[in-house]
């Protein structure tokens, strides 16, 4: 006999369901509702959410199961072998024919790198429920039940700056530099200087549905005077640009992601996961940055300037596909 999952029970009648499921409550010939059931009449499975078969189903997922007529919940419980799911909770709709199992514990998901979802096997869950499952005058489900779906995968992939559309720049560059350090602070001439980051992610699978997290990370190089008189700390703000220029320099910000480097923190690391899930839903392929300290510059005639190594600038990210 396989082993059941640990079951909670919430039989209260007049409990809401969170997922509604189309098609259910209904008896063949007769009405539906609790009194709707008929003696002789086998009850059957009407429909299921997720559907069987169902892929990229979220970790949060509850399974509902509706029946062609309101059910005995303690025989359904003793059938059902949900193991897969781990401890879980029963509760029946009001009318007594529709199901829901909440499991206890997040779904799991099946983890990879890469960019090939296909690489990656998903995570399958199974549940299953028997013909010793009655309606309340006693009559068995005329056929056992299984349902059979898998989860989301989760996949990391790192990418570095699109080096093309990186740069140091100020209020008056009119042929911003692409390579070398990127630079956050000022010069001999007083002109401030903010780097602009720009992250591709065009190579990612089209099927993506949600970003899970990602980070920006980087290693600051050795500073070129005192950039820390100018602020204690790097702010990383979450900007849209075409292409890095003096216009980028100032341009009005989505959002400030928070600080990203100090004189005592060389190798910063920023969460940067909201700004890159909102350029998905309603930007272009790319996710862009702007590095600044507070103070535009100090007026002193000299180069001041934190510096980060450009090679080692990158996105780290994971990502949820079906």
């Amino acid at each position: 006999m396989p082993q059941r999952a640990r079951i909670r029970l919430s039989l209260f009648s007049t409990l809401a369901l969170a997922v509604p499921v189309a098609a259910c409550g209904g008896v063949d010939g007769g009405e539906a509702g609790p009194d709707a059931a008929v003696a002789g009449a086998a009850p059957r499975i009407v429909a299921t959410t997720p559907a069987d078969g169902a892929t990229g189903v979220a970790a949060d997922a509850t399974i509902t199961i509706a029946f062609s007529e309101p059910m005995d919940a303690a025989s359904v419980a003793a059938a059902l072998d949900a193991a897969a799911l781990g401890e879980v909770a029963l509760a029946w709709n009001a009318a007594g024919d529709q199901l829901t199992i909440t499991p206890a514990a997040p779904l799991a998901y099946a983890t990879g790198a890469g960019l090939d979802p296909a690489a990656v096997a998903a995570r399958a869950y199974a549940i299953s429920l028997g013909t010793a499952a009655t309606d309340r005058t006693g009559d068995g489900l005329v056929a056992a039940g299984a349902l059979r779906f898998t989860t989301l995968k989760e996949l990391a992939w790192t990418t570095s700056l699109d080096d093309a559309h990186s740069a140091t720049v100020t209020p008056a560059t009119t042929t911003p530099s692409t390579s070398g350090p990127l630079g956050v602070g000022d010069d001999r001439n007083n002109q401030p200087h903010r780097a602009l980051l720009t992250f591709d992610r065009d190579r990612m699978p089209a099927a993506t549905v949600a970003i899970a997290s990602a980070r920006v990370t980087a290693q600051q190089l050795d500073p070129v005077g005192s950039p820390w008189a100018l602020g204690a700390a790097i702010s990383l703000d979450h900007v849209a640009f075409t292409p890095p220029s003096a216009a980028a320099f100032a341009s009005t910000s989505f959002a400030t992601m928070g600080e990203f480097g100090t004189r005592l923190n060389l190798a910063p690391s920023l969460d940067v996961t909201a700004a890159l899930e909102a350029d998905r839903a309603a930007r272009n392929r790319y996710t862009q940055f702007r590095l600044s300290l507070p103070t535009a510059t100090d007026a002193d005639g000299a180069t001041d300037e934190a510096q980060l190594d450009r090679a080692s600038v990158a996105l780290a990210i994971r990502y949820l596909v079906p």
